[in-house]
């Protein structure tokens, strides 16, 4: 069984995330991302995903959690998020 949690914003999200054991790593491109290979993971990882369109909203994307982005080359742009989450 799965214990599965609501969180109607974001920032409830963040709150709760702040009293567990887990290490909040944000999965995105953007301008300060590290490639997922150079990466050094925490403990007890807990992954956040944006939505496939649009990605993840700004207000998470800030100096507190680290971001990372899977590299890709040639033609592709992005992935679709069950890729994504498979690969990370």
């Amino acid at each position: 069984w799965t214990d599965i949690k609501h969180f109607p914003t974001l920032k409830e999200f963040f709150t709760y995330v702040k009293t567990t054991k887990y290490n909040l790593v944000l999965i995105e491109q953007s301008e300060n991302s590290v490639p997922l290979f150079e990466f050094k993971f925490p403990e007890n990882p807990l992954f956040l995903f944006g939505k496939e369109k649009g990605g993840l909203p700004e207000e998470a994307l800030n100096d507190e959690y680290p971001v990372v982005e899977i590299p890709q080359f040639g033609m592709v742009k992005s992935l679709n998020l069950s890729c994504s989450g498979s690969i990370v």
